[in-house]
């Protein structure tokens, strides 16, 4: 019965295409590109959508998986990238779990917030409802073209259809029907040593926020990290690091309004880019940076952020983003014959010792830009601009590698960047240049040649003259400088439940990097399979490997040779939903680093149990037990580890030992009364390491790079709706 409903109501939906003065072959042709006879048998075939009526029915209730979001900050890890300390994601997901997006109402670019729908498939989204009009079914969901039944499990607890409900027009009318959250947070260890900082070694963070849906944010927030004062010698403000935000969305043809502190997003990254960064991942069609320039910063990280305001005007199909930025660095100055200068930024927040004390906050930093965008029936293009001003002009330091590295008090770069559809095909790129008027540029191309089938082809060029400040685009480099390279992935999905991933990255460095004193080329190459045979259990399987110059410190040489370095990494993983609440999950991986000169190999290996659990309506733990050990610093691995207050840290291990961790989930206040909601619930970590004692293998090494050898993590969020 209720599969002939469904099939009725989407037989209606696609009835109402003849009103739009569409024909089907018409529709079926513009929206879901080649093949699409095949894809429209697939669509409408019983057997499938009985089958996912059943999944869609179970996934309800599911918790989507972070594997994308975690795999990314491992592997930045992997390729010497500093992670940011970027919560915006976690919050956003949390939120929109109570709040959920009405799909028939919300701006498309909404569901970019979701690491698992590449642009192209929001945009198969936005183009299928211009169509069709609302959406009649969740069910729906699986006629939008490259959209599969484990994209639309992941999206169902943040979505839902449901009446049309009008949105609060005016901004003041806004600020009565959203949620209030004040967040606690205390992290700490116990010691009896005498601290080696000015302050003590707990780290504390408040934060207070008001959140109407996706038209309006607020809030402020202070930090403290382990070791700064707080109240005392010269902390007199309490904690070392506040910040503010407000942010209103759709107020008429203003698209976007923010004030306080925001992110500023660019093209494909090559000029400016503040949020999370993805690059080469499982996610092997990931390789479009969503659009939305301006963004909400509500993290605690000290750099990574604009002060000031920016706005979005929109009319028709013109959008046009201006903002500016003034706000105060901490930096390392340096002075000689010709004056002072800047020869670093401080970018990690750490304010502990006196000496630090005296970095922050000594220089200042303005930044003004615009962004043009306009947009057709299955296109769209931009024009960038950015500049940024420095109180003391930057001077990196005397080496080779930074030969072309950014100088002065005063950088531009513009940008002009693009994205199509075209016969089921979907392009997109960018063109920049930086005030020495020096070209990069970067192009990709998806296209699905099967509906079982999905391909990415990626090309960059980007000289080792050309430099950005906050560039981060799809490239090995952590900038997006000094490498040209060609990239292809595929995926396939031979059968329901399986699904193959393979990725091949070639690329080139022409000028020398921090630790390879030659220029070179390297190769990156990823394989993984992907097994659902029910819908409880879940298999993975990855091997990758990766080949990149490096300099050869093994021999006594005063000149470094540089040689070929081969990495290769596998892992496999295992994950079982045991019964509704209760998830088990486990991991193995081993690396191989050899040094191609002398054939030395260094191995090391970590494995990880984890069962996850809703014991009750109120309380929710998660325990993981880490076991590990490596010859090397260079075999290390990482694992990412989740913290409060929707946090993470993505911890490295290597030598040997364990680890575990402990935490705990508990609304202690929970009440309901028409659509008013109150609630208290605290989140408490405990984190413990230590050293192996079996064996002699293990006698003499540390558990380093990781938290002390106990720590905890406490939580409080008090919200009202």
């Amino acid at each position: 019965m209720r599969e002939k409903l469904i099939m009725e109501a989407l037989g209606h939906n696609l009835l109402r295409h003849s009103k739009k003065g569409l024909d089907q072959g018409q529709f079926i042709i513009e929206t879901f590109g080649p093949y699409p006879e095949r894809l429209y048998r697939r669509v409408w075939n019983r057997k499938l959508l009985t089958m996912g009526c059943l999944l869609l029915a179970l996934a309800v209730q599911a918790q989507v998986e972070s594997s994308v979001m975690e795999e990314q900050l491992e592997n930045s890890l992997v390729s010497e990238e500093r992670v940011w300390e970027e919560e915006n994601w976690w919050e956003e997901l949390a939120q929109l779990r109570r709040c959920p997006l009405p799909l028939n109402r919300i701006d498309p670019e909404a569901l970019q917030v979701f690491p698992f729908l590449s642009p192209a498939q929001v945009q198969a989204f936005a183009r299928y409802r211009q169509l069709l009009g609302p959406l009649i079914s969740l069910y729906e969901l699986q006629a939008v073209p490259g959209w599969d039944l484990a994209l639309i499990r992941q999206l169902l607890p943040y979505v839902y259809i449901g009446a049309q409900l009008p949105a609060a027009t005016g901004l003041f009318s806004r600020f009565s029907a959203g949620e209030h959250s004040l967040e606690l947070r205390y992290a700490g260890q116990p010691s009896r040593d005498q601290p080696a900082y000015m302050g003590n070694a707990a780290a504390m963070g408040l934060r207070y926020t008001y959140r109407y849906q996706q038209e309006l944010q607020w809030g402020i927030r202070g930090d403290k990290d382990a070791g700064e004062p707080f109240f005392r010698q010269r902390q007199r403000a309490g904690f070392d690091f506040y910040s503010a935000h407000f942010f209103a969305r759709q107020l008429g043809r203003v698209k976007a309004l923010a004030l306080g502190d925001y992110t500023v997003n660019l093209g494909q990254g090559l000029i400016h880019w503040q949020s999370l960064s993805f690059r080469k991942s499982g996610q092997v069609l990931g390789i479009q940076k969503p659009a939305g320039v301006l963004k909400p910063y509500r993290s605690a990280g000290e750099f990574n952020f604009l002060r000031g305001a920016g706005i979005t005007l929109e009319k028709g199909r013109y959008q046009l983003t201006v903002f500016g930025s003034r706000r105060l660095l901490s930096a390392s100055p340096e002075q000689d014959s010709s004056g002072s200068f800047l020869r670093s930024i401080q970018v990690n927040g750490l304010h502990r010792s006196i000496a630090e004390l005296e970095r922050r906050n000594n220089s200042r930093w303005w930044m003004a830009g615009a962004s043009f965008q306009a947009k057709g029936r299955g296109w769209q293009w931009g024009l960038n601009w950015v500049q940024h001003q420095f109180a003391s002009p930057l001077q990196e330091t005397a080496q080779p590698y930074n030969l072309f590295a950014m100088a002065g008090s005063r950088w531009n770069n513009a940008s002009i960047d693009y994205q199509y559809n075209f016969a089921g095909l979907h392009g997109f790129g960018e063109l920049a240049v930086d005030q020495r008027g020096h070209w990069a540029s970067l192009q990709g191309l998806l296209f699905h040649p099967d509906p079982m089938v999905g391909v990415a082809l990626l090309y960059r060029r980007l000289p080792a003259q050309y430099q950005s400040f906050l560039g981060r685009a799809f490239t090995e480099n952590v900038v997006p400088s000094n490498e040209s390279g060609w990239y292809a992935g595929i995926v396939v999905r031979p059968a329901p439940g399986w699904q193959l991933d393979v990725y091949a990255d070639v690329f080139r460095f022409p000028w020398l990097r921090y630790r390879v004193d030659a220029p070179g080329q390297g190769s990156d190459y990823l394989l993984q399979l992907t097994c659902q045979p029910s819908r409880a259990v879940t298999l993975s399987m990855r091997y990758r490997a990766e080949q990149k110059p490096a300099n050869d410190s093994s021999g006594l040489a005063v000149l470094l040779p540089v040689v070929p370095m081969n990495r290769q990494h596998w892992r496999s993983e295992w994950r079982y939903q045991w019964k509704p609440g209760c998830q088990l999950r486990s991991r193995l991986e081993m690396v191989w680093v050899r040094n191609t000169q002398t054939g030395v190999i260094e191995k090391g290996y970590a494995g990880f149990m984890e069962v996850q659990k809703q014991q009750s309506s109120r309380l929710w733990w998660e325990l993981r037990w880490v076991l590990f050990e490596t010859d090397s610093y260079a075999a290390r691995l990482f694992a990412y580890e989740p913290a409060a207050m929707n946090g993470f840290t993505v911890s490295s291990f290597y030598q040997g030992g364990i680890r575990y961790y402990l935490n705990l989930r508990y609304d202690l206040l929970s009440t309901a009364k028409g659509k008013s909601r109150r609630g208290l619930q605290m989140e408490w970590r405990i984190t413990i390491a230590g050293n192996m004692c079996s064996g002699p293998a293990f006698q003499r090494r540390t558990v380093t790079k990781m938290q002390e050898p106990l720590s905890w993590q406490t939580q409080l969020i008090l919200f009202k709706k």
